[in-house]
C-alpha cells in the first residue's frame, strides 16, 4: 500500500516526509500558551489590561479557574475543529472559550526576585520609556504621544497584566470577562477592548490582512510528521527542506520561545543555538508587543482620492486610480494578491489559494512548484487540479528593483523575503520575523458617518524573543527610515512614523517616469500599549504559588 504524501484531513500527519530535511525539535504543548503557537485564530477577542493593589492580590487571581491559560495543545484542538468543519461545508463552530496572560516588567517583579534577570532590555525599560525610539511623536501636545494614551503611556496607567481572551461568539466572551473581573478583587481594570474580525477578514483601510505569515518549525509528538506548521510542498522539491509552502519559510521556534533553537544566521536548514530569555523559567514563554492603532479611514482615502489625481495629471501615471495608488503603499491589491505575481490587476484565483498567495520574491525569479492538490487548500473545484496528489501552481518574476512591488511598499519593508538588506543577506533578515496575533476593533467605516464614529482600528500583537531585534527592528530600522531595508527605499507611508512631525517620503516609479510622493497625515496613530512576557502555563502556576 503506497503512504499518501498528504493527509489533510489528519491531526497526527500534517506534512510528507522530506528527504534532507533537519529533525525539529519537539515542542512542549501542554505548557507554551495557545496564543503564540499557534495562535487563536477566533472570530472575536477581548483584551483587559489590569494593575493589581499587591503581589498577594495578583497571585490570587492567578490561581483563579476562570483565569487559567489555555495551551498550544488545546488551543490547536479548536483550530482543527474549525478546520474539519470548514472541509465539511459547515459553519465555523463555537468553541470553548480560551485565554492568554501576559506580565509588565512591574507585574512580574511582583511576582519573582529573578524579573530583572530577562535579558531583553527593551522588556525591562517598557514601551512607554522607548516610545521616542519607535517614531512615536515627540510633541506631548500631538496625538499619539504617549502622555495621550489610554493605558501604558505612563507607570501609573501600565499594567501589570494584559489578558486576552478569545471565542467565536460575544456572548461565551462577555460571560467569561465578567468571571475574570470577578476574581481579579481589588484590582484596577486599566482598559479593555472587544476585537472582532471584519468581513471579508480585512482592516479598516479595506485590504485582507493576515495573508502573510512565517511558518515555524517544530513538532507536535514524537511522531516524524506531526509538525505544528503544516507542510504542502512536494518533498522531491529542494524548497520543501525550507519552507512549508511557496513563499511560507520555516524558522526555528526559538526566534518565538524562549528554550527552543532560534535561526542560524547564515542557513536556514540549520538551528542555532538554543534561544534562553534569562532564568529558568522563561523556557517556554514568549515577549509580546501590544499596540492599540487607531487608523483614520476618512484621511486615508482622502490622500488617495488627491494623490492618485495629481499622478494622473503627470507623464506615465494616468492609470493609477485610488485603488492601484493604495495597493502600491501596501505591496498587495485589496483581495490580498500580491503585486509581483499581478502588477496590472488582482486576481482572485490567487487571492483565495493558499500556495499562491505568497508565491512571490523580490530578488530572484520564483519558479513554479508542484503542491498539495487539495481543493480546500487550492479554493477551486478538484476537477480543475491535475491527477493525484500534486499540482502547479506557477511562479512569479524577480522585482530587484521594485518596479511591480514599490520597494516603500508596506510588505517589503517589514519582510524583504530574499532581498539582502541593510543587516544582511536573507537568512539574517528571516531572523527577525516575529509572529503577528492582530485583530481589528470597531466598525467598518461608511461615508459620511458622524464623528463619535471614526473610534476603530487594530490591536496589534506580536510574539518574538527579542523586542528589540524584532519588533523595534521593524519600527524604528525599516519602516522609519528612507534608507532601509534597501537603500533608498523610502518611508513606510502606511505605518511609518517620523517622531518630530516631518513628513513621509517615498519615489514611486512606473517606466521611465517617477514622483515622489510626500504623506504629511498620519493615518495610524498609536494610543495605548506595552511589553510583555506571556508565561508557560507552568511558570504561571509557580508564580500564582509564590
Amino acid at each position: 500500500m503506497t503512504t499518501p504524501l498528504f493527509e489533510p484531513d489528519s491531526d497526527l500527519v500534517t506534512g510528507p516526509s522530506v528527504p534532507g530535511a533537519p529533525t525539529e525539535p519537539v515542542l512542549d504543548v501542554d505548557d507554551i500558551q495557545g496564543a503564540v503557537l499557534p495562535g487563536f485564530g477566533t472570530t472575536c477577542q477581548h483584551v483587559v489590561a489590569l494593575r493589581f493593589p499587591d503581589a498577594d492580590t495578583l497571585r490570587k487571581w492567578l490561581r483563579a479557574p476562570h483565569v487559567r491559560v489555555s495551551t498550544l495543545a488545546e488551543v490547536l484542538a479548536q483550530r482543527n475543529k474549525r478546520r474539519c468543519a470548514a472541509r465539511a461545508g459547515e459553519q465555523r463552530p463555537p468553541t470553548p472559550v480560551m485565554r492568554c496572560l501576559a506580565l509588565s516588567i512591574d507585574g512580574l517583579r511582583m511576582l519573582s526576585a529573578e524579573a530583572d534577570r530577562v535579558t531583553d532590555p527593551a522588556f525591562k525599560a517598557g514601551m512607554a520609556f522607548r516610545s521616542t525610539l519607535l517614531g512615536d511623536p515627540q510633541d506631548e501636545h500631538t496625538d499619539g504621544h504617549r502622555s495621550t494614551w489610554r493605558f501604558g503611556g505612563t507607570p501609573a496607567t501600565t499594567p501589570h497584566v494584559v489578558a486576552v481572551l478569545a471565542a467565536e461568539r460575544d456572548l461565551d466572551l462577555d460571560e467569561a470577562v465578567g468571571k475574570l473581573l470577578d476574581a481579579s478583587g481589588s484590582a484596577t481594570v486599566l482598559f479593555q477592548q472587544r476585537g472582532r474580525v471584519l468581513p471579508g477578514e480585512t482592516e479598516h483601510f479595506g485590504f485582507r490582512d493576515g495573508v502573510s505569515q512565517v511558518g515555524v518549525r517544530g513538532r507536535l509528538s514524537d511522531a516524524e510528521r506531526h509538525y505544528l506548521t503544516r507542510r504542502w510542498l512536494d518533498p522531491a522539491l529542494p524548497p520543501a527542506r525550507t519552507h512549508a509552502r511557496p513563499g511560507q519559510p520555516l524558522v526555528w521556534p526559538g526566534q518565538f520561545v524562549f528554550g527552543y533553537p532560534g535561526s542560524h544566521p547564515h542557513d536556514p536548514l540549520v538551528p542555532g543555538p538554543v534561544v534562553s530569555g534569562g532564568p529558568a523559567w522563561t523556557k517556554n514563554g514568549s515577549l509580546l508587543a501590544f499596540r492599540r492603532l487607531r487608523q483614520d479611514v476618512e484621511t486615508f482615502r482622502a490622500f488617495l482620492t488627491a494623490e492618485s489625481a495629481a499622478l494622473r495629471a503627470q507623464p506615465g501615471f494616468a492609470d493609477v486610480d485610488t485603488e492601484r495608488l493604495a495597493a502600491a503603499l501596501v505591496g498587495r491589491w485589496p483581495d490580498g494578491s500580491a503585486l509581483v505575481r499581478n502588477p496590472q490587476r488582482a486576481d482572485p484565483v490567487d487571492a483565495t489559494d493558499m500556495l499562491c498567495t505568497n508565491a512571490f520574491g523580490f530578488a530572484r525569479a520564483t519558479p513554479e512548484a508542484r503542491v498539495c492538490a487539495d481543493p480546500m487548500v487550492a479554493r477551486e473545484p478538484l476537477a480543475l487540479a491535475p491527477a493525484g496528489e500534486l499540482r502547479t501552481v506557477r511562479g512569479a518574476p524577480a522585482d530587484a528593483d521594485g518596479l511591480a512591488c514599490p520597494a516603500f511598499a508596506h510588505i517589503r519593508k517589514v519582510n524583504p523575503r530574499d532581498l539582502g538588506t541593510d543587516k544582511g543577506g536573507a537568512a539574517e533578515t528571516l531572523a527577525m520575523q516575529m509572529l503577528r496575533r492582530g485583530i481589528t476593533w470597531g466598525e467598518a467605516h461608511v461615508e459620511g458617518e458622524a464623528p463619535q464614529a471614526r473610534d476603530r482600528g487594530l490591536l496589534f500583537m506580536s510574539y518574538q524573543t527579542s523586542l528589540v531585534r524584532q519588533f523595534e527592528l521593524m519600527s524604528t530600522t525599516w519602516m522609519n527610515k528612507r534608507n532601509a531595508p534597501e537603500g533608498n527605499s523610502g518611508h513606510d507611508l502606511l505605518l511609518g512614523q517620523t517622531g518630530d512631525g516631518q513628513p513621509r517620503v517615498a519615489e514611486l516609479t512606473r517606466g521611465d517616469h517617477s514622483r515622489t510622493i510626500t504623506v504629511a497625515d498620519r493615518w495610524v496613530i498609536p494610543t495605548g500599549g506595552g511589553y510583555f512576557f506571556a508565561p508557560s502555563r507552568s511558570a504561571l502556576e509557580q508564580f500564582a504559588s509564590g
